[in-house]
């Protein structure tokens, strides 16, 4: 009866197959039963690690029917199925969905689709086999099979996004079945994820634990190099730097992703030791390779540290900025004041007026308020030459430093412009409403960019001036590929 139930929910996450740990080990067995019952017909089938093609032709076999759409069917997918007494539409749906696709089942022909929302079906898919393995869990609490459901779920858990789910299930995994052999993965899949969490202690106590264990050779090097992480972001970097040098001498990196890995984690330990020229080569060797977004976001990090240590105060603004772009709420906050308090200290005032520009995402910051201020007082901005300085002259200003390639102080001037948009002419309403627009689409995305086109349109009831900014912003929607808004903006609708 387990059994039946684990296959069951093998099957829901086996669109993954190739990175999932399945339970089963490569057997080649399917077994397809059709029955009437109540008067209706009805499938079984028992398929271990069958490939897809297989499974979908011999299903096809049994109940006569004409496949369409075989092609999208991933050559080297297999599936793990144990389905009794299902409705043969089902069958098929299952299967399908365990690939990211759909089925259609109509009169003597099944047809094979491209999910229209795959990411939301795969969502279901695992949502569902979370249940599952929660009810396995609860149903047979002492059965060897639940060591391999906790296990499981961690997985799944993962790919939900669901990290407190997925290190607590590794984490009972490890308390409660101390023999299994899933308990070296568990360790390390849990240090891993709650590395992600940023549980540094809690992470490298199961790195730890899984180094005192024996028979885990194929586990030590990502172990060690994940362990050094959690040492460097304890404020233990000779610890972390120390435990990378031997990693080097006696396991050195095999892949490019290794490599990379090692030296995001060398140079982090060498900002927390302040040798920042070495923490900016290692970035360099680490950059040089193709970066996941993850990546790219701690490089960022890692080399505005340490440049600022380098007093380059400029290049360390720009590095703080650019993950501001990336990040939101209160992170997005500290990074901007990073970012202005260096720009100050570089005596870039205008970036800092243009950094305290930027839209908050809640309130006004008082920090960023207060580096605005210092550089408008720097500039003599503060009490003479903004006020007296009108809407119509700003712009013009504006429009002569983008001809000159100085983007960043046009659109501090054009930041500023916003509030008094009302007191210029029809003509130069347009011309403030493209250019801020375009920027801030560029620097924000284009929802901002459509929020100040709704902000600029209650200014005026000049129709020839409306009817621009609605042109405006189909074209922006166009080019974003928003074609059904586009089509809404040119009729008026925003």
């Amino acid at each position: 009866m387990i059994l039946a139930r684990f296959a069951s929910v093998l099957a829901l996450v086996a669109f993954q197959d190739l990175d999932h740990p399945a339970l089963f080990e490569k057997t080649d067995d399917l077994v397809i039963e059709r029955v009437e019952k109540d008067g209706e017909l009805v499938c079984s089938v028992h398929a271990m690690r069958v490939t897809a093609l297989r499974l979908a032709r011999a299903l096809a076999a049994e109940f006569q029917l004409e496949i369409d759409g075989a092609e999208l069917l991933p050559t080297s997918a297999v599936v793990s199925l144990d389905l009794q007494d299902r409705p043969l539409r089902q069958v098929w749906e299952y299967m399908a969905g365990s690939l990211g696709l759909r089925a259609q089942l109509r009169g003597k022909s099944i047809s094979f689709l491209p999910e229209q929302d795959m990411q939301q079906g795969v969502s279901a898919l695992l949502d569902e086999a979370s249940r599952s393995y929660i009810g396995l869990q609860r149903d047979f609490p002492d059965h060897p099979l639940v060591a391999e459901a906790l296990f499981q779920r961690g997985w799944v858990e993962e790919r939900r996004n669901a990290l407190t789910a997925a290190w607590t299930s590794y984490g009972m995994l490890t308390e409660r079945f101390p023999e299994s052999t899933r308990v070296p993965q568990a360790l390390f899949r849990g240090g891993v994820v709650l590395s992600q969490e940023k549980e540094w202690e809690q992470a490298a106590e199961r790195l730890s634990a899984l180094l005192r264990l024996e028979g885990v050779a194929e586990l030590e090097a990502p172990t060690r190099t994940a362990l050094a992480r959690c040492l460097a972001h304890l404020d233990r970097s000779e610890a972390a730097l120390a435990m990378l040098d031997a990693l080097e001498s006696f396991l050195p990196a095999q892949t490019g992703p290794d490599v990379q890995e090692r030296q995001y984690v060398r140079a982090r330990a060498l900002n927390g030791l302040r040798r920042w020229k070495e923490a900016v080569a290692a970035l360099d060797t680490a950059d040089a390779r193709t970066r996941t977004a993850v990546q790219e976001a701690e490089s960022l990090e890692l080399r505005a540290v340490a440049l600022e240590g380098l007093a380059d105060w400029a290049g360390a603004s720009r590095n703080w900025l650019l993950l501001a772009n990336r990040a939101a709420g209160s992170e997005r906050t500290i990074f901007l004041r990073h970012a202005a308090r260096l720009a100050l200290a570089a005596g870039d005032e205008v970036a800092v007026l243009f950094i305290a520009s930027l839209p908050p995402q809640a309130e006004p910051d008082p920090e960023l308020l207060a580096h605005g201020k210092q550089a408008r007082e720097r500039l003599a901005l503060h009490d003479r030459k903004q006020p007296t300085e009108t809407a119509s002259e700003r712009l013009l200003r504006a429009e002569r430093l983008l001809s000159t390639g100085s983007e960043l102080e046009a659109h501090a001037l054009l930041a500023s412009i916003h509030p008094l948009r009302s007191t210029l002419k029809p003509t130069e309403l347009v011309q403030f409403a493209s250019r801020y627009a375009r920027a801030l689409g560029e620097r924000d995305g284009i929802q901002r960019a459509i929020e100040l086109l709704r902000e600029v349109l209650p200014t005026t009831n000049d129709a020839t001036v409306r009817r621009e900014i609605y042109l405006l912003a189909s074209d922006m929607y166009e080019r974003a590929g928003q074609f059904d808004a586009a089509i809404e903006a040119l009729e008026g609708r925003l």
